[in-house]
């Protein structure tokens, strides 16, 4: 028992000497807790930013190279610009609501007369990441148009439609220069006639 006595108070006194010869100095801690905190990777999101701004009557225009320039045209009259930062990446992502949206598809001569295919479609809401340009739009109207001129359409009031359709989502995006547009769980009407794709 007199052994066990003594070694604690051994082990004490070698740890008070410690303290006293090695003293933890307040730099010491603080260094430490750096240390901590850049090896710790769920602190690293320090550097996230968010910001968010409210814009009022959004107009977009596209212009993109197929085999002939091609226009689009997005409309909404109010949407949420999101910014998304960390470290040195940024994400910009649009939220769009009420959106009209007139894509030039193919332009091309019949007879030598300029002619051109013109997609039009309508969505509650819509989402454009400027990052990727995909552009993605929910419980869609679209309808398609062969039309006169190269020139974009002013207005489509006026045009029968070769189709129209309903869509749960549209999305496309251009890849490298080409336009690539899908729609999911489509049901359109051509010429009357009705069909699912």
């Amino acid at each position: 028992m007199f052994r066990v006595c003594l070694f604690l108070f051994t082990l004490a006194v070698v740890a008070a000497l410690g303290f006293l010869i090695f003293p933890c100095r307040p730099k010491d801690i603080a260094m430490y807790e750096e240390l901590l905190q850049s090896s710790n990777p769920l602190k690293k999101d320090d550097s996230l930013a968010c910001s968010q701004q409210k814009r009022l009557k959004v107009c977009k225009r596209i212009w993109y190279q197929d085999k002939t320039p091609l226009h689009i045209l997005i409309e909404s009259p109010e949407s949420e610009l999101f910014l998304l930062q960390q470290d040195n990446l940024f994400e910009i992502t649009e939220k769009l609501k009420s959106v009209a949206c007139v894509m030039q598809e193919e332009l091309y001569y019949v007879d030598g007369k300029p002619m051109q295919k013109v997609r039009y479609l309508e969505a509650e809401r819509a989402c454009y990441h400027y990052h990727s340009h995909l552009f993605i739009a929910e419980d869609v109207k679209l309808w398609k148009f062969e039309l006169e001129g190269h020139a974009p359409p002013e207005s489509l009031e006026h045009q029968f439609p070769l189709m129209s359709a309903t869509a749960q989502t549209v999305e496309f995006t251009l890849k490298g220069e080409k336009l690539d547009f899908t729609a999911h769980h489509m049901r359109a009407i051509f010429n009357t006639k009705e069909r699912s794709i």
